[in-house]
């Protein structure tokens, strides 16, 4: 009785863990600027987060209602966060942005959302942005400095729904495949 018991086990055990990766893909959690948003003041960067870590070769692409690609000034990748910044802030228009990212676990996934700019025109030389941009970059590097960073290398994340079903359904396969072979031999 045992002798059955064990690989049936065994197999619904290997199952349920084998499906687990599956379900460690990247999802998009937030951007900024939203889907659909339009921002009232000059922007110069959009960022995207993901629900799981997302590796080097993930990319960003910024176009306008013409088609034609921004030209970004830097592209980073922070665990969880992708952010691409242009020399210039975007002009009034509708924007696309469409984003390649390469899940923690390998595997790629995209998508694609869009927002739209109607910044006020400023009368301000644009060397006045560039100062006030570097006071606020100076008063973000010292804030940064005195605040402590949590470390996030063993950052810890709730199951999906389908983990779970996975994970139940081994459970039933086994208790059912233990239960039936119990019952045969009785």
């Amino acid at each position: 009785m045992m002798k059955r018991f064990i690989p049936v086990a065994a197999a619904a055990i290997v199952t349920t863990t084998m499906s687990l990766p599956a379900f460690a893909h990247s999802e998009l959690t937030d951007s900024t600027p939203t889907d659909g948003a339009v921002v009232k003041e000059q922007l110069d960067e959009v960022s995207i987060t993901f629900s799981g870590k997302i590796e080097k070769g993930s990319d960003i692409t910024v176009t306008d209602s013409e088609g034609d690609k921004m030209d970004a000034k830097e592209l980073t990748i922070d665990n969880t966060k992708m952010t691409v910044t242009f020399d210039e802030p975007l002009d009034n228009d509708t924007y696309n942005v469409d984003w390649n990212v390469l899940s923690g676990d390998g595997h790629p996934v995209e998508g694609t959302y869009s927002f739209s700019v109607d910044a006020k025109e400023v009368a301000e030389e644009k060397e006045d942005v560039v100062e006030e941009k570097e006071e606020a970059t100076e008063e973000k590097v010292e804030k940064e400095a005195d605040t402590p960073k949590a470390d996030t290398s063993d950052e810890v994340t709730s199951p999906s729904m389908g983990m779970l079903a996975a994970v139940f359904g081994g459970l039933v396969v086994v208790i059912g495949g233990g239960l039936f072979f119990l019952l045969r031999k009785k």
